[in-house]
This record gives C-alpha cells, sequence and structure tokens, in this order.
C-alpha cells in the first residue's frame, strides 16, 4: 500500500494488513478525511472463533462509512459513539453470531480522541517522549482490574478474550483517549495479530522511526505471524 499525505495538517498515514497463515483475512481498513484538516481512521477485526468475522468486519466500515456520508459536518467522538451504536445494531441483525473488535483515532479541531471496543490497540507517541496506549477490554485486563492473581498458565489461556466488542446481542462500552495534536505525533494502530506476536521494542523502535515501515514490515513477515495482522501508522 502506497503512503499518502493530507493536508494542510501534513499528516501522513501508511495501511498494512496481511492474511498471515489464515486462509481469509478478516482485518479491515477505514480511513476517511475531508479538506477541513479532519481524519478518521480505524481497523475492525472480525474475531476468530466466530462464523463470519470478515464479512462482518466490511459491514463495520461500510456501514461507518455510510452513516459519516450522511453527515453535513465531519462527527465528533460522541457522534461517532452513536454511530457505532447503531452500526452495532446493524450487525446483530445481520449476523447473530458474529463478533468484531474495532480501534482508531479521530482527528478534529486540533485534537486526537483514541476509540476502542476490544483488542485492536493504539499507541500514541508524544514528541516529549511520553506513550499513550490503548487499555485492552480484555478477560485478563478486567481480572487485574479485580485484583485477582493471575498464573501465567491462565493468562496464555485466556490472553485473547475479549470483553466488548460489536455484535453478538451486547451492549457497546466504547473506551475513549483524547488530547490535543501537537507536531511530530507517532500513532500505530494495529490488530491484536501484531501486538500479540511482535515485542514492544520492536513497536517502539518503529513509532521513533529508528526504523522504517518496509523494515517494520519485513520484520512481521519474518514472524510467521499465523494471524491476521493490520496496522495504520500516523505522522503529524
Amino acid at each position: 500500500m502506497v503512503e499518502q499525505r493530507l493536508k494542510p495538517y501534513r499528516i501522513t498515514y501508511h495501511p498494512f494488513s496481511h492474511i498471515g497463515k489464515r486462509p481469509q483475512n478478516e482485518d479491515r481498513v477505514l480511513v476517511k478525511t475531508n479538506d477541513e484538516n479532519e481524519g478518521l481512521f480505524l481497523i475492525a477485526d472480525g474475531m476468530g472463533g466466530h462464523p463470519y468475522g470478515g464479512e462482518a468486519a466490511q459491514m463495520t466500515v461500510d456501514s461507518i462509512a455510510q452513516f459519516m456520508s450522511k453527515l453535513k459536518t465531519f462527527p465528533n467522538i460522541y457522534k461517532l459513539g452513536e454511530v457505532m451504536d447503531e452500526t452495532n445494531k446493524r450487525l446483530r441483525d445481520a449476523y447473530k453470531e458474529a463478533g468484531v473488535t474495532i480501534g482508531g483515532i479521530l482527528i478534529k479541531a486540533g485534537q486526537i480522541a483514541m476509540f476502542w471496543l476490544g483488542d485492536v490497540r493504539i499507541y500514541v507517541l508524544k514528541p516529549s517522549g511520553e506513550l499513550v496506549t490503548s487499555n485492552d477490554h480484555s478477560l485478563i485486563n478486567r481480572l487485574k482490574k479485580e485484583r485477582v492473581v493471575i498464573s501465567p498458565d491462565t493468562i496464555l489461556k485466556y490472553s485473547n478474550v475479549v470483553t466488548s466488542y460489536l455484535g453478538i446481542g451486547r451492549e457497546i462500552q466504547v473506551g475513549y483517549h483524547s488530547f490535543m495534536v501537537e507536531k511530530e505525533m507517532r500513532v500505530l494502530i494495529c490488530s491484536d495479530g501484531i501486538h500479540q506476536n511482535v515485542s514492544f521494542e520492536l513497536i517502539q523502535s518503529l513509532l521513533k522511526e529508528s526504523i522504517s515501515t518496509k523494515k517494520f514490515e519485513n520484520r512481521l513477515s519474518n514472524q510467521k505471524i499465523r494471524d491476521n495482522y493490520t496496522y495504520l501508522l500516523i505522522r503529524t
């Protein structure tokens, strides 16, 4: 995929997706921008172990894009939450047993808003060196929050279990975090196929630009990842 540039924020973004060792790629990428220096960047990941993962992920990005096309102005984060509620209803009606995790950023009025459901993860490296990450909606994180002692075997067994996602008749609880856009920010949005198989050090290296996107993708291919893996790299 070719790196693309948005003006006048001079934001660059680079999407990449790979099937891994799976029979089909159930990850989907959505990028929507306008002439008002605003942008929506997200990844939808059809959940493994559930039927119609790819179709549900495609419906998710198509539904969000369709809702946005009907709006007169680019949505704020609250309106985007309403859009995801409507998308969730569509998914439940169309695919009774499908599930989709989602994560991304919304750039509007000089702010970046992170949003996520499940374990599509977002990393934001600020110019100060501070690294902000989304907090996965996972069973392991819930147990940690409840101060339950977790054995390594339990972590390994339940590492893929998410507690919030689109579909399967659940009410959604979207995670949010927002801050002002700064020059020289680096944002990585990635599916669990990456953050569960790639070291934090390598991800941090990409964000700090000590390696190129091409080298990062080569490192990913060398990992022989079985799952689909997808990322969006955004730079300001």
